[in-house]
């Protein structure tokens, strides 16, 4: 029993490996729509839907998006349309605002909606582009991703004024027990304990035994 259940776990993390390979190795189209999606789903985990879960594969597949060796432009792209699926369906509903006002405002709505998405992922694609420069392993990379979020995250909150909407930190507070974490850092130390907590699931792919139980214990 116990050698059939180890089989079973070393083809499970074998197809996990090829898994990440092949999402490291996408390029394209397909590399952007991947990271849209992975947005879109990290997404899920904010109010009111409160899909935890979806934080953990979202920026744990990002990381798989950023092997060694990258193009800086690919890089920084990659959180772009990643941040770009992540604010889309989190801020839709800022475009129906300039209706409340005016019915003659309704083409307002779209650019406004499409807008802010186009601005705000800037600061995450330079987030990833940061997280790609650093090393080889993917604990490495979502450390540096952790850290890189935690900034750009902080400069989103100050620059022009600020919009800190929608922080990754968000995906906590549906839970009344890591609500209270808040309380103690802050919503941005929230929101950098969530998004290293995520990204340090990718470390269990293509990493040795010892480093993989280390992933699953600090998430």
């Amino acid at each position: 029993m116990a050698a059939k259940l180890k089989a079973q776990l070393d083809a499970a993390l074998e197809r996990m490996d090829a898994l990440a390979g092949r999402v490291g190795s996408l390029a394209g189209w397909r590399r952007h729509a991947l990271a849209v999606l992975l947005g879109i789903l990290a997404s899920l985990a904010l109010p009111p839907v409160y899909m935890l879960p979806a934080l953990y594969i979202g920026f744990a597949g990002l990381v798989w998006l950023l092997p060694p060796g990258l193009r800086s432009r690919t890089a920084f792209f990659t959180g772009w349309w990643f941040g770009f699926g992540y604010f889309l369906s989190s801020l839709y509903w800022v475009g129906f605002a300039p209706t409340n006002y005016a019915t003659g405002l309704w083409w307002i709505g779209p650019l406004w909606a499409l807008g802010l998405p186009v601005i705000l992922s800037v600061f995450h694609g330079v987030a990833t582009l940061a997280a790609s420069r650093r090393g080889e392993g993917n604990m490495r990379r979502a450390v540096m991703l952790t850290l890189a979020w935690g900034i750009t995250e902080w400069l989103r909150g100050q620059i022009f004024t600020g919009l800190p909407w929608n922080m990754a930190g968000y995906g906590w507070v549906g839970s009344d027990a890591l609500a209270q974490t808040a309380s103690v850092f802050g919503m941005y130390g929230v929101t950098v304990l969530a998004v290293g907590s995520a990204s340090i699931l990718a470390a269990t792919a293509n990493s040795t035994a010892q480093m993989r139980l280390m992933a699953c214990a600090i998430a």
